[in-house]
C-alpha cells in the first residue's frame, strides 16, 4: 500500500510553487515564462534559487550589489565569533545555475500594465511574473538629528555592511578595562570594572538579574564626575550649582555614594539654610572649575535639555578624564534623588526646596492643561451624530 503523503524535498516544493505561480501563462505560451526578481536579498536569492533549473522559467534577478551580507548571525561578528567574510555570500554560485541571469542595477519604475521594469541604467526589462523582494532600508529624515553623519557616529546596524563593520570598530574601540552595568537603573546599582573578557562574563549575570539589558562603556582613567541640573524657569534655561562626587576608589558605586562618610544624616529640606549632613563628605558643591571648562558644562547640559525637550529639573551627569581634559555626557538622569534640591539651594540665584517643588508642579499642572484634547475633538462639519 503506499503512503498517502511523501516527504518533499525543498526543491521539490519550490518546482511545485514555480508550477503553480506560472501556470497561467504556461498555458497560454510553450516558450519559458519570464521572472524578474527585484531584490538579491535572502528573500528574492531563494526564490531564484528555488526556480533556477532552468525547465520551468528564466529568472532574472535585479540586484545592485555585487555581494550579499546578511543581518542574521551578525551578533556573532560583533562577539568575535565568525568574520565578516563568513557573512558575505557572492552571487556566482547563483548566477551560474540554469536559467538565472544576473544583473547588477538598480530597478527606478515598474509599470503593471506593460509588464516592464526600467533599471537606472536605462534598460528596460518585460516580465510574465514579477517578483519585489526589495527589503528594508533605514530612512535618514524620519529621526530629527538622525542623519548619515549621525549613523556613522551611533551605527543603528540593522542593515547588515559598513553599518556591522562601524558597530565592531566601535566595540572594538571600547578596549579593556570597561564599566559594564544595568541600562535601566541609576545610582551606580549593579555597575561593575572589568579587566578582562572573563571579568565581563562574570559579571553579566548579577547584571541580568536587574535587568534585561547591559551597557559595556569604556573605562575612564582619571575620572572626575561633575553633575548639574537644569530646569525652566520664567520661560529661560536655568542651571544649577555644580557637584563633584568625591570617591576613595577608582569605581564610584552605590555604596561609596550614598552609604559613606556620615552618620546617616541626609540634610534638611525645609526654608532655613543650606543642606548639612553627608552631602559635605561625599561631595564637594561648586568646585573651584576654570572658567571655561564650567562654561561648557553648562552650556552643553542646557544643549541636551533643550535637545530632548526637558522638562522638570533633570540632573546631568558628565564624566571627566582629569588628566587630559576631555570631557563626556554620561547620562541624563530625569528624577535624581529627592529632585537635586541641594544643587538648587547652591545655586545663582539659589532656589529653596518649597520653591523647586511650586514650581515643578506650577509646570506639570501647566503641560497637563496643554497636552489636554477639547471635550469634543471632531470638527462640527465632520460629526455623523447630532451633539446635544
Amino acid at each position: 500500500m503506499r503512503p498517502l503523503l511523501k516527504r518533499w524535498t525543498r526543491r521539490e516544493i519550490g518546482r511545485l510553487a514555480a508550477f503553480t505561480l506560472l501556470a497561467p501563462h504556461v498555458a497560454r505560451s510553450q516558450s519559458r515564462p519570464k521572472v524578474l526578481v527585484v531584490g538579491g536579498g535572502s528573500g528574492g536569492a531563494t526564490l531564484a534559487n528555488c526556480l533556477s533549473d532552468g525547465a520551468v522559467s528564466d529568472v532574472t534577478i535585479i540586484e545592485p550589489k555585487r555581494a550579499y551580507t546578511t543581518c542574521f548571525f551578525s551578533n556573532l561578528y560583533l562577539a568575535g565569533l565568525r568574520t565578516f567574510a563568513e557573512l558575505t555570500h557572492s552571487y556566482d554560485a547563483l548566477a551560474r545555475r540554469p536559467g538565472v541571469t544576473m544583473i547588477h542595477d538598480v530597478a527606478t519604475m515598474i509599470d503593471p500594465a506593460t509588464r516592464t521594469v526600467r533599471l537606472g541604467g536605462g534598460a528596460t526589462l518585460s516580465y510574465d511574473r514579477l517578483v519585489v523582494a526589495a527589503g528594508s532600508a533605514i530612512r535618514e529624515d524620519t529621526i530629527e538629528g538622525y542623519d548619515a553623519a549621525a549613523m556613522h557616529l551611533m551605527p543603528h546596524a540593522w542593515k547588515a555592511g559598513e553599518q556591522t563593520l562601524t558597530l565592531r570598530r566601535q566595540l572594538e574601540g571600547i578596549g579593556l578595562p570597561c564599566i559594564v552595568k544595568p541600562v535601566h537603573l541609576g545610582s551606580s546599582i549593579g555597575v561593575g570594572k572589568a579587566d578582562t573578557v572573563e571579568e565581563v562574563r562574570a559579571l553579566l549575570p548579577a547584571i541580568f538579574r536587574l535587568d534585561n539589558q547591559a551597557l559595556l562603556e569604556p573605562f575612564v582613567p582619571n575620572l572626575v564626575e561633575y553633575n548639574l541640573a537644569v530646569t525652566r524657569a520664567g520661560g529661560a534655561v536655568r542651571t544649577s550649582a555644580i557637584e563633584c562626587p568625591k570617591r576613595a576608589e577608582e569605581l564610584l558605586d552605590f555604596r561609596q555614594k550614598y552609604m559613606s562618610g556620615g552618620d546617616g544624616k541626609i540634610g534638611s529640606k525645609g526654608e532655613g539654610g543650606d543642606s548639612q549632613g553627608m552631602l559635605s563628605l561625599t561631595r564637594e558643591i561648586n568646585p573651584a572649575l576654570p572658567a571655561a571648562l564650567e562654561a561648557n558644562l553648562r552650556r552643553w547640559a542646557a544643549a541636551a535639555f533643550e535637545a530632548i525637550d526637558g522638562t522638570g529639573a533633570p540632573r546631568i551627569d558628565f564624566y571627566c578624564n582629569e588628566a587630559t581634559g576631555e570631557v563626556w555626557l554620561n547620562e541624563v538622569n530625569p528624577c535624581p534623588g529627592s529632585f537635586g534640591y541641594f544643587l538648587w539651594e547652591a545655586a545663582d540665584p539659589p532656589i529653596r526646596f518649597t520653591a523647586l517643588l511650586s514650581l515643578l508642579i506650577d509646570e506639570a499642572v501647566a503641560r497637563h492643561r496643554d497636552s489636554q484634547l477639547p471635550d469634543d475633538p471632531v470638527p462640527a462639519e465632520a460629526r455623523l451624530l447630532r451633539r446635544p
